[in-house]
């Protein structure tokens, strides 16, 4: 594993941080001079609300079918 220093990794977190802003900065100003202010904070929010509905499906839901699987397969072995 590479050795870094502080002062390098910061850099790199911040080239990150900056190349992400530059890809999602003109999107979301993009729909903000469409929509207008409160349009632009209804998509914004109602995107948010479905990233962690989406989220809580892929997360929760699968569990719940694992637990389902080992209630049904341990009732037909005994």
């Amino acid at each position: 594993m590479m050795n870094m220093e502080d002062g390098e990794l910061f850099r790199q977190r911040i080239i990150v941080v900056a190349i992400l802003a530059l890809i999602i900065g003109p999107i979301l100003l993009y729909v903000f001079l469409e929509r207008g202010a409160e349009d632009f904070t209804d998509w914004f929010f109602n995107g948010i609300i479905g990233l962690m509905f989406t989220g809580f499906i892929f997360v929760f839901i699968p569990t719940q079918f694992g637990k389902l699987y080992h209630k049904l397969f341990n009732k037909q072995e005994e």
